[in-house]
């Protein structure tokens, strides 16, 4: 029972009740945060229980769609934690879409953003409960969900005192992958337990610490580790105002802790760069790097966690720098695509650590991640040591050991809704098959080389991972987001393909102009890519090059959808 994933954040309501859980504004960006307490969280979530039962709801299916909120997390466990089924659905689905999910995943019930009101409507469901980011401009008193009358405390001691099933279905998520469609990944208590305390052990989380939410909570990685393991700790939670005003988010919040993906880590090491430049600083930047590393590499070699060490020494080594991402920041985590390791360490050179991690919205969510107690300096590429639940295998290793990353472990899932046939297919022997290539090192930690669905095959028989060649064309700065990919020529030959969608302001330095054509854009670009041909192996080299003006289409956590990005 213990577990369970209401057995977890109820030990945390308990043991942390004093402290701040969540940080919510009243009106919009220009509000103060206002603190709300653990108390005040078990007191909303298990009165919003009470009203899901009182409404014949305990054991029914319910969704929830919206923006990130104190409302939607009301929602999320109140739900969870009666046994009902949770269903969260992406907040960028257009109409069709939702009504298909609610129907395939037979949604009795739905908690919704106001802009979700006619597709909610035209669902027909009998139960339909709006939700609110902003609370005092539309005329609540409160931020907590109110969706009936005042249950007596009766009710809500009842709703405290439910036991869930901890290997039934307790929740639905569909995957927002970059192919085929949407499948329903289903989950329960233990499942879900089970990774929380995974997260536990690889992040190392405080009850001092401090985030803001900005990735979608209805994706693993946000609802996993950005919330529930951030709750089972005694961790504060920000709602942010979106990735526009993270970093002012950051600095009131004082936030310790960001959860990000690649490339808001990206954003992270340029705006520190860029404002070097600005102020003229850059070589003064470059020397207490070294002198950071120094101390680093003379750490290293008494063993331990030096994290705290390293840490406090960079605050005062790189103060100014230090609040130009909120002032307070000691750790990223990051995963959900494939980054550049001198990326990671390039922040790590001002004493934050970055942890990256791999995971599987099948398996739970994280499988892998280098540790809070480990220096993974010189292990920047990797993500890390399997996590104390789950066991890898390769299967069928190439002469560099490459070969399918298989996975073994107590948070698979019970299997994909209604699709038992395709559930069939990723299980072998018990052994989830991650569709992912890689490799293990001789300590175990785990390397990705790439997906097997992206991999290009020339006629001549060589396989080519694109996320290889995207992280090494990534370290371009006039390169911003970009996707390598096989495409064929008039002779059915597989040319190496490469689109980009340019930093703009690299491309004005570049070449000189301050309104660069087409032309010149192209030009500059290519000169990078004529570079990078050169440090590979012809039939590594790009061939075909296209210049994007619009967004690349992606997945909520930045995945470039890529069947939907070939031109």
């Amino acid at each position: 029972m213990e577990k369970m994933l209401k057995t977890l954040i109820c030990s945390g309501m308990k043991k942390f009740s004093a402290r701040t859980a969540f940080m919510v504004k009243a009106e919009d960006n220009k509000s103060p945060y206002e603190k709300i307490s653990f108390l005040q969280f078990e007191q909303d979530v298990f009165t919003l229980s009470a009203q899901l039962i009182e409404k014949g709801l305990r054991g029914k299916r319910v969704a929830v769609i919206g923006d990130n909120s104190y409302q939607w997390m009301l929602a999320y466990f109140a739900t969870l934690f009666i046994g009902s089924v949770i269903v969260p659905l992406d907040r960028e689905l257009l109409r069709p879409e939702i009504l298909n999910l609610l129907e395939r995943a037979k949604c009795e019930a739905v908690f919704y953003d106001k802009k979700y009101e006619e597709p909610v409507r035209a669902s027909g469901l009998g139960h339909a409960f709006l939700m609110r980011k902003y609370y005092r401009n539309e005329g609540g008193t409160g931020a907590g969900l109110d969706i009936g009358k005042t249950p007596e405390p009766a009710q809500i001691q009842a709703a405290k005192a439910i036991v869930p099933d901890p290997d039934a279905l307790v929740c639905i998520m569909f995957t927002s992958g970059t192919t085929g469609e949407a499948k329903g990944v289903m989950h329960t208590q233990r499942t879900l337990g089970e990774n929380v305390l995974d997260i536990q052990e690889a992040l190392g989380f405080q009850c001092t610490d401090c985030s803001v939410s900005i990735l979608p909570m209805h994706h693993c990685f946000e609802s996993r580790m950005g919330i529930s393991t951030s709750l089972s700790q005694g961790m504060g939670i920000a709602i942010g105002d979106g990735l526009k005003y993270i970093y002012k988010n950051m600095a009131e919040a004082e936030a310790t802790i960001l959860l990000c993906v690649p490339l808001l880590l990206k954003s992270v090491h340029r705006r520190i760069w860029n404002n070097a430049e600005k102020t003229g600083t850059v070589e003064s930047l470059k020397k207490r790097i070294l002198e950071l590393k120094g101390k680093r590499f003379e750490l290293m070699k008494t063993g331990g966690n030096n994290d705290d060490a390293i840490f406090e020494m960079s605050r005062k080594l790189f103060a100014e720098e230090r609040k130009l991402v909120g002032g307070h920041l000691r750790k990223i985590f990051t995963g959900a695509a494939a980054i550049d390791p001198a990326l990671i360490n390039g922040v790590q050179d001002i004493g934050i650590k970055v942890q990256q991690g791999y995971g599987m919205t099948e398996m739970s969510a994280l499988l892998s991640s280098t540790r809070y107690y480990e220096d993974n300096y010189l292990k920047a590429s990797s993500v890390g040591r399997p996590v104390v639940s789950a066991t890898f295998k390769i299967d069928a290793p190439d002469e560099d050991g490459i070969g399918e990353i298989l996975i073994k472990g107590p948070t698979a899932m019970l299997g994909y809704l209604d699709r038992p046939d395709l559930t069939a297919q990723v299980f072998q022997d018990g052994w989830y098959r991650t569709g992912d290539y890689g490799y293990l090192d001789d300590d175990g930690w785990a390397f990705i080389t790439g997906r097997k669905m992206n991999m290009i095959v020339t006629r001549t028989g060589k396989n080519i991972f694109p996320e290889e060649l995207e992280a090494e064309l990534a370290k371009s700065k006039l390169i911003g987001e970009l996707m390598v990919y096989g495409s064929e020529d008039k002779n059915g030959n597989i040319l190496v393909s490469l689109q980009v969608k340019p930093v703009m302001e690299e491309v004005v330095q570049a070449s000189g102009k301050a309104e660069p054509d087409y032309n010149d854009i192209f030009q500059a670009v290519a000169a990078e890519v004529k570079a990078f041909n050169a440090t590979v192996p012809n039939y590594k080299r790009i061939r075909h090059l296209v210049i994007r003006k619009e967004e690349f289409i992606k997945t909520p956590t930045g995945k470039i959808r890529r069947k939907m990005n070939i031109v």
